[in-house]
């Protein structure tokens, strides 16, 4: 029996590989653990699954996955119930527009439940700031309106420009906010960047509310104007582009779970994973390992984390290593989805070349202490807060990689996860949750 059971397996795992590019619809999961062989389960939820992020509750996994890997789990032995068949259609159905500036009646009530939560009340909307048409979420082209409607309004302090083109030769925009703006002056320089992965939209949407906040409060908030006088601020909202599009495409009204960028590899196969493609411990996912080397990154087209055919192979990580390496940047914050944590260097820690020096530790430690003052995040290197390792990651890169004249100095990269329930929260989560990333991005 178990050797039909695998053999089952195996067959879907190649119809997995051969229908990767074509599967529409995904489902939100829940697997119960398996008391009596937890690490062979693990392994099927994180490789054959190839689940990249998994809540964990008492008694079970909660993931988010594909029609293929739906097949693969119904044709295993482990107990699981499907918790939203359809994500793009549940997003429908769920995510009331009208309903997106209801946390803002609801604030002095919630400051009251959990410290969690006080940020509301400390952070206010920007007044340009309002729901896109994309369930709530902005478009790629409602971005690029916003950005122009920040450079004509406040030209003192903002400035914008293209840090390269995407592989389908879309525009990567990032905007840069400082006093003395066309001016390159002494001051530390910070980057923020959103949407590597192309279905973790609130990434996007809550870096065009952090721009707005800054410009829009630099007059009457001493804080914000003693950040913008002090710092060189760049932020990137759509890393991205090609893959976000094509979310837009497949699921106008938001939802679309498409992850990678749009490299067409033939066969209806499609994507490299940006952030498995930078060159520190690029494609090196052999033991000693924790977790599911699938996870940490794959050398298959089909994969969603498919590291590329070599380092920095994707136009759109060679637009952001030119871009860092004309730069003196200090801290790099990279914007993901979803999770309650922040993920620090190393994605290999089981490496012994990845150890950690001391002072870096301390600012690893007080950092994400001080950006998750209100949202109780925790913090630890990748299998601490994920529960896997990555190879080829943006933070790691920023860390350590190319260190050296000519290329880039140390840049303390993390990625600041937002904890909203999954990929595409509702639109009366989309203000909480903005409010949440802009102060950690001012902390």
């Amino acid at each position: 029996m178990k050797t039909i059971q695998a053999a089952i397996i195996f067959l879907f795992s190649l119809l997995f590989t051969i229908q990767a590019a074509s599967q529409s619809k995904y489902s939100r999961v829940k697997i119960y653990y398996d008391p009596g062989n937890p690490v062979a389960q693990k392994k099927f939820v994180y490789s054959d699954l190839q689940v990249d992020h998994c809540t964990h509750e008492p008694n079970a996994f909660i993931v988010e996955i594909g029609e293929n890997e739906v097949a693969l789990l119904r044709a295993s032995s482990y107990r699981y119930e499907i918790l939203i068949d359809d994500l793009v259609q549940n997003f429908k159905q769920t995510s009331d527009v009208s309903r997106f500036f209801e946390s803002e009646q609801r604030q002095n009530r919630m400051a009251f439940v959990s410290s969690c939560q006080q940020v509301s009340n400390i952070i206010t909307t920007p007044p340009a700031f309002g729901p896109g048409s994309m369930g709530g979420y902005y478009t790629y082209d409602e971005m690029v309106t916003a950005i122009g409607y920040l450079f004509d309004n406040y030209p003192a302090i903002i400035d914008t420009f293209s840090i390269g083109r995407s592989y389908e030769n879309r525009n990567i925009w990032c905007v840069k906010i400082s006093d003395n703006v066309l001016t390159d002056e002494n001051e530390p320089e910070a980057l923020l960047n959103g949407l590597q992965h192309a279905r973790e939209a609130i990434t996007g949407t809550s870096l065009i509310f952090f721009m707005q906040y800054l410009v829009q409060h630099y007059a009457t908030d001493t804080k914000v104007q003693q950040v913008v006088n002090n710092r060189e601020i760049f932020i990137i909202p759509c890393s991205n582009p090609d893959g976000y599009v094509y979310n837009e495409t497949i699921a106008p009204g938001g939802g679309g779970s498409w992850r990678k960028n749009r490299r067409n590899h033939g066969g209806g196969i499609y994507g490299v994973d940006m952030n498995r493609n930078y060159s520190f411990d690029w494609a090196n996912c052999s033991a000693p390992i924790t977790g599911p080397p699938s996870s940490c990154g794959s050398g298959s087209t089909s994969s969603d984390t498919y590291w590329g055919s070599s380092a920095f192979s994707e136009p759109e990580t060679q637009a952001i290593r030119n871009f860092v390496i004309t730069r003196n940047f200090k801290i790099a914050v990279d914007q993901h989805s979803n999770g309650a944590y922040y993920s620090l260097p190393f994605g290999r820690p089981s490496l012994p070349s990845n150890v950690m020096d001391p002072v870096d530790a301390l600012v690893y430690t007080y950092t994400p202490a001080l950006m998750g003052m209100y949202n109780c995040h925790r913090a630890g290197n990748s299998p601490q807060s994920v529960g896997y390792e990555v190879a080829g990651g943006y933070k790691d890169w920023m860390l350590k990689g190319d260190i050296g004249t000519g290329t880039k100095q140390k840049v303390y990269g993390l990625t600041g996860e937002a904890n909203g329930g999954g990929f595409w929260p509702t639109a009366s989560e989309i203000l909480p949750l903005c409010k949440e990333l802009c102060f950690q991005n001012l902390q």
